[in-house]
């Protein structure tokens, strides 16, 4: 990755002064987003999603992502394709699913969401703006496995019967703040493991390997396909040594406990691009850090309540995005010929993650265990 990371970016001018800060300093947040600093995708910190879409749309629409080239060797299809959001009735969600279910890209957008009460209420406010939006709110509950394999076999079956496109995105957004004190998930195996790993990484990785045909037809039919995984640099304030039970028990803060859940990520992209590099280079895995952004979340999250979050929120306001500013990192994941698979982005352009994001063997070893968390996926293929 360091190597694919410094060949793409002297590419681009980085042998210069300006090329070094478009290539190091514009994708590092916060300080590219305090200076206000554009990288070589010629977007930064203050690009929207909205911006990003019109300018990236028209070539990915054609098919390879954006590349020209690949566009050429598979026909488009009369359609966008379906994007499946996860949490998209608030936050980055909302503004993604939004933006994708928009002008030019009009794609069928399913909203999963646990609470369909909620994304209904969301839904039909994006309708009223936009009436030609086409929006799916379906239940989804990244906490209950069973859910997730609910949720899988429904898409499967509307898509199949054409209710919907094939799938061409799938945006893995959805989780859970850092809470106010550990809690404890067994898994199907017996196993225990701290609850923002079971519900940020493990109900997604089991989505994804049960969505993974589906993402190989879209691939077939548009010429490109993702899957794009909204992680964080909180990443870095946890390294996860190794895959033992005490590493995904309780022993670490609340904090730290999220940093793991957001690196476990950043390692199924790593996994999920070795898997398809040969076999299907029209899939690719990317992970995303959006951002400081203060939502909702935030704020209800263990450092972001109470008389710390205000004075955090306070003293944190010059490096906090707006939604549509973080959400511009997601859009660009997945529409952008520079977002490769396996890449790690923040700013809108490709930046490096911790080292052991980086890590081969560590991301195989966490693809073993997350299946063994989710016994019924051990029979590959998954009959949905």
């Amino acid at each position: 990755m360091n190597e694919e990371f410094n060949n793409r970016n002297n590419n681009h001018g980085g042998g210069t002064a300006a090329g070094f800060v478009a290539r190091y300093v514009a994708p590092c947040w916060p300080v590219g987003h305090v200076l206000g600093l554009k990288g070589i995708s010629g977007y930064g910190s203050s690009s929207t999603a909205s911006e990003v879409l019109i300018d990236q749309f028209p070539l990915w629409a054609a098919g390879g992502g954006g590349d020209e080239d690949a566009a050429m060797t598979t026909p488009p299809s009369s359609s966008a394709g379906l994007a499946v959001v996860t949490g998209a009735n608030s936050g980055l969600g909302r503004e993604v699913a939004r933006v994708l279910a928009s002008e030019p890209a009009n794609m069928h957008v399913v909203m999963a969401c646990r609470s369909t009460e909620k994304a209904n209420a969301v839904a039909d406010e994006m309708r009223a703006d936009d009436p030609n939006a086409k929006l799916y709110v379906m239940q989804l509950d990244l906490d209950n496995l069973e859910s997730v394999r609910g949720f899988a076999r429904k898409l499967k079956a509307r898509t199949d019967t054409g209710e919907m496109p094939p799938l061409r995105l799938l945006v893995l957004n959805a989780g859970i703040m850092p809470p106010k004190e550990i809690q404890m998930k067994e898994m199907e195996n017996g196993e225990q493991i701290e609850q923002a790993l079971a519900v940020n990484f493990a109900g997604h990785h089991l989505l994804a390997e049960m969505l993974e045909e589906q993402l190989k037809t879209g691939a077939r039919v548009h010429g490109d396909a993702r899957v794009v995984v909204v992680s964080s640099a909180v990443h870095r304030l946890h390294g996860v040594k190794n895959c033992n039970v005490a590493e995904f028990g309780a022993s670490c803060s609340p904090l730290h406990a999220y940093a793991r859940s957001k690196l476990a990520g950043i390692l199924h992209v790593r996994q999920l691009a070795s898997r398809w590099r040969s076999s299907h280079p029209n899939l690719r895995a990317v992970a995303v850090h959006p951002g400081g952004v203060d939502s909702q979340g935030s704020r209800d999250s263990a450092t972001g309540s109470g008389a710390t979050g205000v004075v955090l929120r306070a003293l944190g306001a010059p490096f906090v995005k707006s939604v549509a500013q973080g959400a511009a990192s997601i859009v660009w994941a997945c529409t952008s010929p520079l977002a490769t698979s396996g890449s790690y982005v923040a700013n809108c352009n490709v930046a490096m993650p911790a080292a052991t994001g980086l890590d081969a063997n560590l991301a195989l070893a966490l693809e073993e265990r997350a299946r063994s968390w989710t016994t019924s996926t051990n029979a590959l293929p998954v009959d949905l």
